[in-house]
């Protein structure tokens, strides 16, 4: 940029700044001079109107009202149910149950209730069978089982024992197929085992559960009526905090207001009025007798300065010479700086020169005296009083007018109070009442179910346990048998062993026994616990935790009617598990009906009753000619300079510190006696003198004159201040107080009644205000926060969690384990027997065997010739070896002498019968039969 540009641009900017300026100062000067009147009426107006919010209107929002922060430790919330592992058994029986039972347990028409509250069924047959087919099939088959298991086990021990079937005896040797039959029938027994297994499992841990549940029934119950009863204070105190503390807070705050509505009124109609400078006049007109006072000690006070003035100026002169001829002939360098210090000691204040009488310092203040005992103090003073008495007057009359409005409305609010009190001590009462109620019913029921847990509560967990001990001692024994079937050797009549097939067979055996023996008390007990655990499942546990569309919840709704209040069981639940509070869960507007509170909180009607007497302006005067005359004389008051006070004695009395000074002579002192020198010991004792001297000037002189001096400042400014009163001058200050008081006098009598309408109607709005302040709080923490229904709910769900969860799913699981275990025990004792059959055979299918059927089949109806050869045979075989132990000819013992008996041709003819085949097979190679009974172990 160019030099000349640069100047260029710096002036434009300077000229830009100066006129701002200029501007600036014309529109101070133009709100303060020509337009000064329209200006301080807005800037009036505005403050009247930050007053008026301040006072008025502000008053309902500096209601703090206090919120209820009890705090209540509730005890079911740690009420949890751990399943242990059984998430799966339950989730089955879970879906097993709904499987059978339809989705309403109770069926649409079945049961319903007249308007007398009684029970009616209406049923058809064929329906109901319909409904709950899937149920009475269940009940049916369990009904078969408890039939037919005993039944089957006396055809079981009739087959065996009578007929040798049945595992009772079989064959000696395998058949052509048996391998196979015992490889599947064994894998289907491993898998029911398997299966059985399970049904074992749950049915210990569901037992233990269950017995662990019913253990802490009466705890968890009792801590559910604890917390129920605790809920309930809580509810008590909300309603009590809400109703009495924070109502006594609005009542406080409302009847503050009330009581002050005159004060309020009245002040803001002089702020409207300017009528306040009245009493500013008042307040100045009083303080006359101070202001005098204080000329007069003034006056005395400078006096005393001067006096003190006078002798600091001789003192000091003193000094000065003192020094000057003591140090004239001292040559050491202290000296000359004491001598040079001393040669510029002086004062710096001298009220008693000549000069000073002419042209005096400090204001001469006789003047002012003279001027304010001319004033006539007291009749400006009784002048000031009748202007503030016609206002005082005017106050009375608005108190008076408001004064009936107002007690009315305090009447109404008080009376409105004690019937919301009232109102409220129904619903309390009526908590107390239930909640004394549900202590007394519950107390008795508790300790019995306490004391018949106690006695009886470990029967029904050792038949439990015995159940599941069944269950197990089957599977054990299933186990046993294949395990001995699968790895033992064959039965031998010479040596057996403890652990062959024969072993399993008989362990396959005692199951199936078992299993018939207990089979029926297990299907009693399934039978009774499917009924009781799915009714009181689907009853109790589906309805309260799904209360919404449950027939049994309807039927309840209908049966259930509470005198208290009228509200459904079901919407009860819906709007409790919702966290809803006390008054719409149980629907409490008949007893307290939020509208109704608020229209008796009405109080327009009684503030309406303020009757303002708008002739109480007419003709009015603040200050009539004669106190306006009186209140001229103030203008002819002489007032002082009384800033010359500050700032002649704000000044350094001294233009050198005595204090310092003394110490400089102290080390003139200490440097002489240091030289030892006979001849300074004059020299010492003069200046230690003078030090003296100093000390005493500054210590009956100078620090005296300071602090008066002080106290003359202070009292000049504050009467300076009480002159001025915010002007620049007296006379500026008296003037705009009169003009203050014939304006508002003009505007009291030409505006004041109107003014006072409008704000006696702000007023009034602020009460009501205030009132709907409270009700809205009052409403809303009634319908929103007074009594939240959560811990109640909590007390609800662990009911059911104590209940459903702890004690029913474990019940719906171990009856569903002993109903798994039935359906087993079917399929499972057919294939025990078949396959205990199979292992009773000692004999391997091998070499050279002829299937026993074919041979018996071929020979079975040959008749013997000699039919004596029975009995014979049977006397034979006691005396002689058994025919089987006999070797055959080619066993390797030779061949069989002949003898001379001839053999009997009379037998030729007959086919050698069964045993005698057996006996043979018996005399194999043992390398045959080891080779065979590799692969025929199983």
């Amino acid at each position: 940029m160019e030099p000349a540009d640069k100047k260029k641009r710096s002036l434009v900017n300077l000229f830009s700044f100066l006129t701002t300026c200029l501007f600036l100062f014309l529109a101070v000067q133009f709100s303060d001079g020509v337009s000064g009147a329209v200006s301080n009426f807005a800037t009036k107006i505005n403050k009247i109107t930050d007053s008026l919010d301040k006072a008025v209107l502000g008053l309902s929002t500096d209601v703090n009202y206090t919120d209820y922060n009890a705090k209540t430790d509730y005890l079911s919330v740690n009420t949890s149910f751990e399943t242990k592992g059984m998430a799966g058994l339950y989730n089955i029986t879970t879906l097993f149950i709904k499987a059978v039972m339809p989705k309403d347990i109770l069926m649409q028409g079945l049961v319903t209730v007249d308007k007398n509250k009684q029970i009616h069924l209406t049923y058809d047959y064929a329906d109901l069978m319909w409904y709950y087919q899937t149920l009475v099939a269940l009940l049916v088959f369990l009904a078969l089982c408890v039939v037919l298991f005993p039944l089957f086990f006396l055809f079981f021990c009739c087959c065996r024992c009578c007929c040798g079937n049945c595992g009772a005896r079989s064959q000696p040797a395998d058949k052509k197929k048996d391998l196979c039959k015992k490889l599947c029938q064994g894998t289907v027994l491993i898998v029911l085992a398997t299966g059985l297994l399970f049904g074992v499992v749950c049915a210990f841990v569901s037992n233990e559960q269950m017995q662990e549940g019913i253990r802490d029934f009466p705890n968890n119950m009792n801590n559910s009526i604890q917390d129920t009863g605790k809920y309930l204070n809580h509810t008590s105190g909300e309603i009590n905090h809400l109703l009495v503390d924070n109502y006594n807070e609005f009542s406080d705050a409302l009847f503050g207001v009330l009581d002050n509505a005159s004060v309020a009124v009245t002040s803001q109609l002089e702020e409207y009025s300017n009528a306040t400078a009245m009493l500013q006049l008042l307040d100045f007109a009083h303080n006359l007798t101070n202001v005098q006072t204080t000329l007069e000690d003034l006056k005395t006070s400078s006096n005393r300065l001067r006096v003190y003035a006078s002798q600091l100026n001789d003192a000091l002169r003193k000094v000065k010479k003192d020094l000057t001829t003591t140090l004239q002939d001292c040559k050491l360098d202290p000296c000359n700086a004491v001598r040079n210090n001393v040669s510029l000691l002086q004062t710096n204040i001298d009220f008693n020169k000549y000069v000073d009488r002419y042209f005096p310092r400090l204001p001469d203040l006789s003047d002012s005296i003279t001027s304010i005992e001319g004033l006539g103090i007291e009749d400006i003073q009784t002048a000031a009083e009748n202007g503030n008495e016609n206002l005082n007057n005017v106050k009375k009359q608005i108190a008076d007018s408001l004064k009936t409005g107002i007690g009315s409305a305090k009447s109404q609010i008080t009376k409105s109070g004690q019937d919301i009190k009232t109102k409220m001590n129904d619903v309390t009462d009526m908590i107390n009442e239930f909640q004394t109620s549900l202590t007394s019913t519950t107390k008795e029921p508790l300790e019995k179910a306490n004391d018949y847990i106690a006695k009886y509560g470990m029967y029904r967990y050792y038949a439990g346990l015995t159940v599941a001990c069944v269950l197990l001692l089957v599977t054990v024994c299933i186990a046993l048998g294949l395990i001995c079937g699968i790895c033992g050797k064959r039965p031998d009549g010479f040596s057996d062993n403890c652990c062959n097939k024969g072993a399993g067979s008989q362990f396959l055996i005692c199951a199936v026994v078992i299993m018939f023996i207990f089979g029926f008390v297990i299907s009693v007990m399934t039978l009774v616990s499917v009924v009781v655990g799915i009714v009181s499942d689907k009853a109790v546990c589906s309805t309260f935790k799904n209360p919404s569309g449950s027939n049994i919840m309807q039927v309840l709704d209908d049966l259930v009617e509470f005198d208290s209040f009228k509200v459904s069981f079901s919407s009860m639940l819906k709007n409790c598990h919702s966290n809803q509070s006390v008054y719409t869960t149980f629907n409490l507007k008949d007893k307290f009906n939020i509208a109704e509170v608020r229209s008796q909180f009405n109080i327009s009607e009684q503030l309406s009753e303020f009757n303002l007497n708008k002739s109480m302006f007419d003709n009015f005067k603040i200050l009539d000619e004669g106190n306006m005359r009186i209140m001229d004389n103030l203008k002819n008051f002489q007032t002082p300079n009384l800033d010359k006070f500050t700032d002649e004695l704000s000044a350094k009395f001294t233009n050198y510190n005595l204090n310092q000074l003394s110490d400089k002579i102290q080390e003139v002192i200490d440097t002489m006696k240091k030289t030892q020198d006979p001849g300074y010991e004059d020299t010492i004792r003069n200046l230690q003198l003078s030090q003296l001297h100093l000390s005493t000037y500054n210590e009956k002189i100078l620090d005296p004159m300071r602090n008066l001096a002080t106290q003359v400042m202070t009292n000049a400014t504050e009467l300076d201040s009480m002159l001025k009163m915010g002007s620049d001058s007296f006379n500026d200050a008296v003037n705009d107080l009169l003009d203050k008081i014939v304006k508002a006098q003009d505007y009291l009598l030409n505006h004041g009644a109107d003014s006072l309408i409008n704000i006696t109607d702000n007023f009034k709005g602020t009460i009501i205000t205030l009132v709907d302040g409270y009700m809205d709080r009052v409403e809303y923490q009634i319908t929103n926060e007074v009594g939240t229904c959560g811990p109640l709910s909590a007390v609800i769900n662990s009911t059911l969690t104590s209940t459903c969860d702890k004690i029913l799913l474990p019940w719906n699981g171990f009856w569903f384990s002993m109903f798994w275990s039935i359906l087993l025990y079917i399929v499972t004792i057919v294939v025990a027997i078949k396959l205990a059959t199979l292992y009773q055979k000692y004999k391997p299918y091998g070499h050279g065997y002829v299937e026993t059927e074919y041979l018996y089949d071929a020979y079975a109806d040959s008749i013997p010739l000699n039919s004596r050869a029975g009995k014979r045979g049977k006397k034979k075989g006691k005396k002689s070896k058994r025919y089987e132990e006999r070797h055959p000819p080619n066993a390797g013992h030779g061949a069989v002498a002949r003898g001379s008996h001839p053999v009997d041709g009379r037998y030729d003819d007959m086919a050698p019968k069964h045993p005698q085949y057996l006996n043979y097979l018996a005399t194999v190679d043992n390398t045959s039969r080891i080779n065979h009974e590799a692969f025929t172990r199983f």
